[in-house]
Formats: structure tokens, C-alpha cells, sequence
């Protein structure tokens, strides 16, 4: 893997409750800008799904701050996933759980 954020591996080692991956994409012709992948239940306000998805890494970050959790959504959306269901009922998701 090419480039690297050390702010976003921060966070994701701060908050790996709510973050659990990264994918960065540069400009090129398989697709542009970094992906930001939150645990099941959280949600980008801007995008309103699970992922954060900019193109500068100051964006992602931005984005980062303006997130919210809805495990009665996530587990409407995802009836089928149960133990997600249990893990998410139990708090293993939450910004509290460090």
C-alpha cells in the first residue's frame, strides 16, 4: 500500500469501537480519495451511511467529527446479521467502550 495517514490511523487506534478500516485510493484510474469504514451502527451525517469517503485527508477528518450511532436503524437495515446484533446490544460498539 502506498500512502499513508498518521491522523487517520490515530483515530482508528483512538476509536476502534467506531473505525475498523481505511482504504486509500489516490487519483488514478481505479478511484479516487480515501475511505473511512465505521463499525455497524455508525453513520457519516454528511453521507449518511457507514462510510466516510473524501478525497483530502483534512476532509476525512472533518467528517470524522460529525458522526452519529443508531443501532436501531443499523439492526432494521441488517435484519439478518445477528451477531452483529449481540455485539452492538452489548455496547462492544460504542465511543464508551475503551
Amino acid at each position: 500500500m502506498g500512502f499513508m495517514s498518521k491522523q487517520i490511523d490515530r483515530l482508528m487506534e483512538k476509536f476502534p469501537q467506531v473505525f475498523y478500516d481505511v482504504s486509500y485510493e489516490g487519483n488514478n484510474e481505479y478511484g479516487q480519495g480515501t475511505w473511512l469504514y465505521m463499525q455497524p451502527g455508525w453513520y457519516c451525517e454528511s453521507s449518511d451511511c457507514g462510510t466516510i469517503h473524501e478525497y483530502t485527508i483534512a476532509e476525512v477528518i472533518r467528517c470524522s467529527k460529525c458522526i452519529y450511532q443508531n443501532k436501531e436503524r443499523w439492526i432494521k437495515e441488517h435484519p439478518t446479521e445477528t451477531d452483529e446484533h449481540e455485539k452492538m446490544l452489548r455496547g462492544d460498539y460504542d465511543k464508551s467502550a475503551l
